[in-house]
């Protein structure tokens, strides 16, 4: 990016420097990058993420951008799995089983594909074949659940390697707290992949999750406050 702002939103210049740096660095150093933009309700959140991931489609076409808005009714995990939604294009899709399965063997090349795709297929509500590995976990949901979240985390890091990742959860205070503790587990666990993790929140989400505000590793706080009346 050329450093000018041809973008129509005023005064947000160094939020969208800060979050191409964010970005810049994950590409360059294959370093993953977590981010919250934190606001109260109406300040601009929302607008200036979509100028930000705009400019981010028009310069660097070989990045996938994944987004989800979070809301009060989802169940468990339903942010990840509106990402995942997204990612597989399920909602397009004649056979989204099919269309699923095809698609996480382009990433992983046929390693451990029945495993991988039941515990990704978790997070969607897709059933893949039996085992007798998946029926032992069956009687096991903790480990079950902790498995599934690895597996996940493995696949952006592959998915990444062929193509850089962004992925955008707004709204993280309607989040569930399965999806709030996995924001957090990926943000400091994702290794060696160009994948940028971005959520958006009000600030009353660190009331009833204040481990989110001490988030370790490659993370970086933003905070969008009203603009001057200039």
């Amino acid at each position: 990016m050329d450093g000018q702002s041809t973008n129509a939103l005023v005064g947000r210049d160094q939020e969208l420097s800060d979050l191409d740096q964010v970005l810049e660095r994950a590409i360059t150093y294959e370093a993953p990058q977590s981010v919250l933009v934190v606001g109260n309700q109406g300040v601009g959140k929302s607008q200036l993420l979509i100028t930000w991931l705009k400019q981010v489609q028009d310069a660097r076409a070989e990045v996938r951008v994944l987004r989800c808005r979070a809301r009060a009714e989802m169940g468990s995990y339903g942010v990840f799995a509106g990402l995942l939604e997204n990612r597989f294009q399920l909602k397009d899709s004649t056979d989204a089983a099919e269309s699923f399965r095809t698609q996480v063997e382009e990433v992983l090349l046929d390693r451990r594909l029945t495993e991988v795709l039941h515990f990704l297929g978790s997070f969607l509500g897709i059933a893949v074949r039996d085992n007798p590995f998946l029926r032992a976990l069956e009687d096991a949901p903790t480990q079950h659940d902790q498995i599934a979240r690895r597996v996940l985390r493995r696949f952006l890091e592959m998915d990444a390697e062929r193509r850089p990742l962004v992925l955008v959860i707004e709204d993280l205070q309607l989040a569930d707290d399965a999806s709030l503790s996995l924001f957090q587990e990926l943000a400091e666990s994702l290794a060696g992949a160009a994948v940028v993790l971005v959520g958006s929140c009000r600030p009353e989400l660190f009331v009833r999750c204040p481990r989110l505000t001490e988030i370790e590793g490659e993370h970086r706080r933003i905070e969008v406050g009203p603009l001057p009346r200039e």
